[in-house]
């Protein structure tokens, strides 16, 4: 589909509208893909109790990446409700004109 509106070859379709499709799946899996790592990563860590096993530099260092991962996320799924606002904002626009 991409392909498609680079070239210009479809038709009677809203390329934005398509585009901000495309990109909604596209964080949408991401996100999803992103929070079941941290999820595993995190119950892996607790269940294997490696976390006690640590001195506390490298403790610090483990939650501050897992702080990050988490801060990334909550982007993504901004970013996933942005394109939603604005794929919705883009439909209403079709039906009115």
């Amino acid at each position: 589909m991409k392909e498609k509106i680079k070239a210009k070859t479809l038709s009677g379709e809203n390329t934005n509208l398509t585009r901000l499709i495309d990109e909604l799946f596209y964080s949408v899996v991401y996100s999803s893909a992103l929070a079941l790592g941290i999820t595993i990563a995190v119950s892996l860590g607790s269940y294997l109790n490696i976390y006690s096993h640590l001195n506390a530099l490298w403790e610090s260092i483990i939650n501050a990446i897992i702080i990050m991962l988490i801060a990334h996320l909550s982007m993504c799924i901004y970013r996933v409700l942005r394109t939603t606002a604005s794929a919705y904002k883009e439909l209403c626009k079709e039906r009115i004109t």
